[in-house]
């Protein structure tokens, strides 16, 4: 169990990292 909960704190920032830079990019592009 604990074991799982770290595998997926390493993987969240992995995945939103891309989408979040997405966003600051269109945000930038949009303004």
């Amino acid at each position: 169990m604990r074991y799982t909960g770290r595998l997926i704190e390493s993987v969240i920032p992995v995945v939103l990292y891309p989408f979040h830079f997405s966003i600051m990019w269109k945000l930038n592009c949009f303004l």
